[in-house]
């Protein structure tokens, strides 16, 4: 009788052993999955941030380009006025001769 309760009690720490290397193999698994999920994660949101960069980027040299062509049809419209305004005086001045 005396084995049967050595038995069961080496039986029940074994099945305890069993049950502990099973629950840190789930703690492990959980651990993992975090971790590649975690990593996943930042790739995404690095990813996203460098399409967001760009296309700020993208916006603020399209906004300079659009200023810069504004300031040169300002420029030619300015050209366009003094030549006329010269051709004007030129005119005035034949007309008075």
């Amino acid at each position: 009788m005396e084995e049967d309760k050595t038995t069961q009690a080496k039986f029940g720490t074994d099945k305890t052993e069993e049950s502990t290397q099973m629950i840190r193999n789930m703690l492990m698994q959980i651990e993992r999955k975090t971790e590649e999920d975690i990593a996943q994660r930042q790739k995404d949101t690095n990813e996203l941030k460098t399409q967001f960069e760009q296309k700020l980027i993208g916006m603020v040299e399209k906004i300079k380009l659009d200023e810069k062509q504004g300031l040169d049809r300002e420029r030619r419209l300015m050209e366009q006025v003094q030549d006329g305004l010269n051709t004007m005086n030129e005119i005035i001045k034949g007309t008075r001769e």
